[in-house]
């Protein structure tokens, strides 16, 4: 009778072999799948940063279309205006001018003369607390903001989002990107991938 049992017991069992082969079946579908695993996690990454820098430019230009922030008259020259940096992890992956400056993965940048509710910079290359107050007060967590592409190919490492004078001077928004050791600056970047995936470059707002 014991014997039986344990020999019924032992046919509902698996073994080594049945076991070995589920093993090998499964990292054969893992390494088909991780592939486009990744790929669907990264473009979801990308997605992510280009909603979130959107929403920062929408946020900047209605304020300055109701006044809320203002360029001073007679500074119509290419690239005064203001700005917005956001990388992934640290300062090592923010464009080159950022990477002696204290922070994390933020920058807010105005140069002097720039008003923000009444509140002027007065500092071209220190952190404006003024755009940071400004962007807190109109809902954007700017504790969360950073980058999370992956730095690869198609990707990028940081986004800039600034509203400044075009060569032209007429008052514009861009929202660039590039990889960490890249200069950053917006007359030194050509089309970049974050301006190829939304399909526009500079934008006139006047």
């Amino acid at each position: 009778m014991k014997s039986r049992v344990r020999n019924s017991f032992d046919s509902k069992g698996i073994t080594m072999v049945e076991l070995i082969i589920v093993i090998a079946i499964m990292a054969i579908l893992t390494g088909a799948l991780a592939p486009a695993i990744i790929k669907y996690l990264e473009k979801s990454r990308r997605a992510k940063d280009v909603q979130n820098a959107t929403d920062i430019e929408s946020v900047l230009v209605h304020a300055f279309a109701s006044g809320d922030i203002e360029l001073p008259a007679g500074m119509r020259k290419q690239g005064y205006g203001l700005w917005v940096m956001m990388c992934r992890g640290s300062k090592a992956n923010a464009p080159v001018p950022y990477h002696g400056k204290n922070l994390g993965t933020v920058w807010c940048g105005a140069d002097k003369g720039v008003s923000f509710d009444g509140v002027v910079s007065d500092n071209d290359w220190s952190y404006c607390q003024a755009l940071d107050d400004f962007l807190r007060k109109e809902g954007i967590d700017l504790d969360s903001v950073k980058t999370l592409s992956n730095g690869s190919e198609g990707g990028w490492d940081w986004i800039i989002i600034q509203i400044c004078y075009d060569k032209n001077g007429r008052l514009c928004s861009r929202i660039y990107s590039g990889f960490k050791n890249q200069d950053g600056g917006i007359n030194k970047t050509p089309v970049t991938n974050i301006e190829k995936r939304i399909g526009r470059g500079w934008i006139d707002i006047e």
